[in-house]
């Protein structure tokens, strides 16, 4: 089953298949390997930035987030009985690409730690903090490879996510693509207002 649920999964990222080819199980140790690796692969791009525990609350909340807008959509649409498939076909496919986005989001992250840096001290010696003047060679220089990748990945992401909702709940583009960025939205607002109650605890 897990041998046929990556194989699906890796189609759909290629759009030659959609949720509804996602296996279906009553069994539900399918449904909770796909929240598993999302869960992980969420906190692996949190933990970039933040703590362990931090980044796993933060992937957590953002598998139950995406789940929730899945089931809400369909239900609204009178489509339930496809949750399962949709629900798990979305978390494998977005938790392939979040790996794929961790090497260069790692890669760029030292120059873009040095920059807020600059920025702090610049705000630092000058008499209006919130007026920054940074002269040209003080400028983030990102590595080329892995800002291209971090322009490319983040739009299959969203466009992923935009095809799995149009097939699922039966859309048309255009408002399968104003989902997708509801979607991603929400759950980004989710695990930010998550953070800030659970930083005091987490740390």
């Amino acid at each position: 089953m897990l041998n046929q649920a990556f194989a699906t999964t890796l189609k759909i990222l290629l759009f030659r298949a959609g949720p509804e080819d996602f296996p279906y199980s009553e069994d539900p140790a399918l449904s909770r390997a796909c929240i598993t690796i999302s869960v992980l692969a969420s906190a692996a791009m949190f933990g970039a930035s933040a703590t362990p525990l931090m980044a796993l609350a933060a992937g957590a909340v953002a598998a139950a987030g995406a789940s929730m807008f899945v089931r809400t959509t369909l239900r609204l649409r009178g489509l339930d009985s496809r949750f399962q498939q949709t629900r798990n076909a979305l978390l494998a496919t977005t938790s392939v690409l979040l790996l794929m986005m961790l090497w260069p989001t790692l890669a760029m992250l030292p120059a873009i730690n040095a920059f807020l840096e600059t920025v702090k001290t610049a705000q630092q010696a000058q008499p209006d903090p919130a007026v920054v003047v940074l002269p040209p060679d003080k400028l983030p220089v990102l590595p080329a490879g892995p800002s291209m990748l971090l322009k490319i990945l983040p739009l299959w992401f969203y466009f992923q996510t935009a095809h799995i909702l149009r097939r699922a709940a039966d859309l048309g583009p255009v408002l399968s693509g104003l989902l997708a960025m509801l979607c991603i939205f929400n759950v980004l607002l989710l695990v930010l207002f998550s953070a800030q109650l659970l930083a005091p605890i987490l740390g």
